[in-house]
């Protein structure tokens, strides 16, 4: 039990730094940490349940990840762009 509150609160912090990069208009950093979350070692953390996460901060995760996996279609780049804006 232990190990998994240690991860959970480095999950979080992650998560907060890339609200607050998103936040302060800083793309370039926000898209290194959601490259960071797409990792297999943290995909296989977060789906086997042995990291805590709020459901707003995961709900965030795919929503980033959503983002940055978009083609070059602008009208859907722009209205999941939109959907993110909205939820933060």
């Amino acid at each position: 039990p232990r190990a998994r509150e240690v991860r959970s609160k480095i999950m979080s912090f992650w998560v907060e730094v890339h609200r607050h990069l998103w936040n302060n208009n800083c793309f370039e950093g926000a898209f290194c940490v959601c490259c960071a979350f797409d990792t297999v070692p943290v995909e296989k953390l977060i789906s086997s349940g042995l990291v805590e996460m709020k459901a707003s901060a995961s709900r965030q995760i795919l929503n980033f990840k959503a983002l940055f996996r978009t083609s070059d279609n602008r009208k859907g780049y722009r209205a999941l762009l939109a959907k993110v804006m909205v939820e933060d």
